[in-house]
């Protein structure tokens, strides 16, 4: 885990390192952690960090085994049994694909509910989800919906065929109906809501966090323009929501393969103190 709290590759690899049968191990060198049920996760399919110093020390508490039959034995079975502690809040959401449409042949915009039914906990616009695809690919992506609605999670995912797998693994079983688990929303990318005018450039799949900065600046009344570039028309998704949106006249669209490129002197022209790009 990242100090940015994305989970991402080490720059380097961890623990490899080629075999060295000379080295003589001797067991009274060794210092090791146990995670008794106290200190390990709920069986959450999410990274949980792990105390290695409460650890070490949990093994160098251990009793015996003859030392635990004679607790047993005699009745002193006061903290004999590790309890698990009651997590009430839970790093992870259970949720349903409640949608999943293909706006164009790589892009596919899903909706999450919770599974039980119940609100989903409020988010930010500019936040994401870390989403549990499979156990082995741990993702991020940016939400696009409307912050003001709780009932449900909006994202745009672009299939990558050369990526290292998570988008099309997802494409492939996110149908709608299935359970999946979502981590709560995460907002790296706050949106300042007082600048005079604000100025969105989302560009392919990256136009998915400016959905949701509009959305809000159109709930505060706040001037802004969003500007969806791509090379093509047809790759580009959210272009049929965006021409529904209730701020539709605040959208330009600039696609290469159309012959318009945004012009960022004419876009910007005019720049004053207080405008946010």
């Amino acid at each position: 885990m990242k100090l940015d709290g994305g989970y991402k590759e080490p720059a380097q690899s961890t623990n490899r390192r080629s075999l060295q049968p000379e080295l003589d191990l001797k067991y009274e060198d060794q210092t090791l952690a146990v995670y008794p049920a106290n200190l390990a996760p709920w069986p959450w399919p999410y990274p949980f960090p792990m105390d290695r110093e409460a650890g070490i020390q949990a093994y160098k508490d251990m009793i015996s085994a003859a030392g635990y039959k004679a607790r047993l034995a005699a009745g002193d079975t006061q903290g004999l049994a590790h309890e698990r502690p009651d997590f009430n809040d839970a790093p992870v959401i259970m949720a349903r694909v409640s949608k999943a449409e293909q706006m164009t042949a790589d892009v596919t915009k899903y909706e999450f509910a919770a599974w039980d039914g119940s609100p989903m906990p409020d988010w930010t616009a500019g936040a994401h989800l870390d989403v549990v695809v499979t156990p082995e690919f741990l993702r991020q992506y940016s939400m696009s919906g409307d912050p003001a609605e709780t009932g449900k999670y909006q994202i745009g995912v672009l299939r990558e065929d050369e990526g290292r797998g998570g988008s099309k693994m997802l494409h492939r079983i996110f149908n709608e109906g299935r359970r999946v688990f979502i981590s709560k929303p995460i907002n790296h990318f706050e949106l300042i809501e007082d600048a005079s005018r604000t100025f969105l450039m989302g560009g392919g799949i990256g136009i998915t966090p400016m959905i949701a900065f509009a959305h809000r600046l159109h709930t505060l009344g706040k001037p802004f323009e969003l500007h969806y570039s791509a090379s093509r028309m047809d790759g580009a998704g959210f272009i049929s929501d965006l021409k529904a949106m209730p701020w539709a006249g605040q959208v330009a669209f600039h696609f290469s393969d159309q012959g318009s490129r945004a012009d960022l002197d004419a876009v910007l022209n005019g720049y004053r103190e207080g405008w946010h790009v």
